[in-house]
């Protein structure tokens, strides 16, 4: 998809946009500090969001709601210890949060969801 290529300050899982969305479903652009504006896929279609690295971290960290356990288990999940984890470039860490959690629970439901030509 042309359109996709023209989002060089965007990057994902895959060297390849077209393949980090379609196939990953996720795109990210750091945008300011810890910020990065989030492109993820949500069925067919898609919706944009924001987030931010140090929430993201305090999930593993044990600042946010997830528990013990829950650390625990998710670690678990994608095969690494914190620290590890916690080095891992942010897409990666959001990929991974949302293959355990889903989408809603990570970056939120979506408000808007549209098709990939309004992107």
């Amino acid at each position: 998809m042309d359109k996709l290529s023209n989002y060089d300050k965007f990057h994902g899982i895959d060297a390849s946009n077209e393949i980090s969305l379609f196939e990953y479903g996720l795109l990210v652009c750091h945008y300011e500090d810890t910020d990065y504006s989030v492109v993820c896929k949500y069925g067919e279609q898609f919706y944009t969001s924001f987030s931010d690295e140090n929430d993201i971290n305090g999930l593993v960290l044990g600042t946010d709601w997830m528990s013990t356990d829950g650390i625990i288990d998710f670690l678990s999940f994608v095969g690494q210890n914190r620290d590890t984890w916690i080095d891992n470039e942010f897409v990666t860490k959001l990929y991974d949060l949302i293959q355990y959690f889903g989408p809603d629970s990570v970056i939120g439901s979506p408000d808007h969801l549209f098709d990939i030509e309004n992107i």
